[in-house]
């Protein structure tokens, strides 16, 4: 698989003609930022970029001063994710955070209660609330070695389309509440199956392309 810097190019906004780009924020260097590095192919313009807050507000504002030296055009097709958990934010933060987000054009790929939830719907359907501990208790009877600084994506990547089905379940239980990513009130929920369906299209193009 081909590699790619995960530092962009800082550039303001030259006139181009060239692939999409998707921008996706996340905290830390763990969980989250391994997993969305193996996504990348050769040929295509993805940057994973930790930040440095670990909660909801702080990862978009980390976001939009990033992007403020960055090449950024919807009309292209680019993309900006900011992508956190729930876990112990209350609904106040999630809502600002959402709102924010919003306001800047960014997609928010939020697990409730933790990422691991993400995880635990290639495996299995969830109809009942969890703890993130709970959460991570539930994913070692799937993936016994698992481990926030463990590579996990070969054995994940296989059954994407099911953890795909099973998100958009938990997405259709809920829809007829207020927004799921902007509150806390929608455990068990991920909605990272919409960021991972970009991913899957665009890796898809590259390969064809190579």
């Amino acid at each position: 698989m081909g590699q790619k810097s995960t530092n962009p190019t800082r550039r303001k906004r030259p006139s181009r003609d060239k692939k999409p780009v998707i921008y996706i924020f996340c905290e830390g260097e763990k969980t989250e930022p391994i997993y969305f590095n193996r996504w990348r192919e050769r040929g295509m313009s993805l940057y994973v970029i930790p930040v440095s807050h670990t909660d909801p507000v702080g990862i978009i504002i980390d976001a939009k001063r990033k992007m403020s030296d960055l090449s950024f055009d919807s009309v292209q097709g680019d993309s900006v994710w900011c992508v956190y958990d729930v876990d112990n934010n209350s609904d106040e933060t999630l809502q600002k955070a959402f709102a924010q987000a919003k306001a800047n054009k960014y997609t928010v790929a939020v697990s409730n209660p933790c990422f691991e939830i993400w995880y635990i719907l290639h495996f299995e359907a969830i109809s009942s609330a969890l703890t993130s501990a709970e959460a991570q208790s539930r994913l070692l009877r799937h993936i016994p070695q698992y481990g926030k600084n463990e590579d996990v994506f070969d054995t994940l990547e296989p059954l994407v389309g099911t953890a795909n089905q099973n998100a958009i379940r938990l997405q259709e239980k809920y829809s007829g509440k207020s927004e799921p990513v902007a509150g806390r009130a929608c455990n068990s929920f991920s909605n990272a199956y919409v960021l991972v369906q970009k991913l899957t299209e665009r890796r898809k193009k590259a390969q064809l392309r190579a």
